[in-house]
């Protein structure tokens, strides 16, 4: 019930904030193609210090790295995609990062002050490996995303809307398609703390 509430919520201040994106969008007097070029030539390789929060809470810290359209993250708060799936012999292992997610992303909407951003396919797809006590997994995640930088103050807020996760033990044989679909979908937010470059 809760966790419903709050998907509820993040719903809500996300169409709040597209509704207010479109809005401007119509208003401004900016030039066609401004956002794409504005967050294409600023963000070459630039990186964030960024806290993940889960139901309002901040439950992990992670870097951020923004390369043109593409957002990548160090790691995903896995106690939460990751550790539900893990069999019951490894759900007290350490997991630990090997490589890192990426999302592609488009402007959307535009304010002087702030782009709105969301990836480029909704059924978009994204994976990475951890390290689980001594079996590797690849992590298959599917998610919505959106996004908002606020040009101004540097900083970026971005929504996952985390429908279905897949994990596959990287020793075994018995690789499968099967995923677990999320209900509701589980909402990870990243909020950039600092830049670092």
């Amino acid at each position: 019930m809760m966790k419903q509430k709050t998907f509820n919520r993040l719903l809500l201040l996300v169409l709040t904030l597209g509704l207010c994106s479109s809005c401007s969008k119509e208003e401004s007097e900016l030039p066609a193609g401004y956002a794409q070029n504005n967050m294409t030539n600023s963000m070459q390789g630039t990186q964030y210090e960024a806290q993940w929060v889960v139901n309002q809470q901040v439950v992990d810290k992670t870097q951020m790295t923004i390369n043109g359209n593409t957002i990548s993250v160090a790691h995903m708060p896995n106690e939460f995609v990751v550790r539900p799936f893990l069999p019951t012999n490894e759900q007290t292992a350490d997991i630990k990062n090997i490589s890192y997610p990426e999302w592609h992303i488009s402007p959307y909407g535009y304010t002087l002050d702030v782009i709105y951003n969301e990836q480029d396919d909704t059924e978009q797809w994204s994976h990475y490996m951890v390290e689980v006590g001594k079996t590797i997994y690849r992590v298959d995640i599917q998610a919505t995303l959106l996004s908002m930088w606020d040009t101004v103050k540097d900083t970026w807020t971005i929504v996952w809307s985390v429908q279905k996760v897949k994990i596959y033990n990287m020793y075994s044989s018995l690789v499968t398609d099967d995923a677990n679909t999320l209900e509701p979908p589980l909402p990870l937010t990243l909020v950039t703390t600092k830049r670092l470059n």
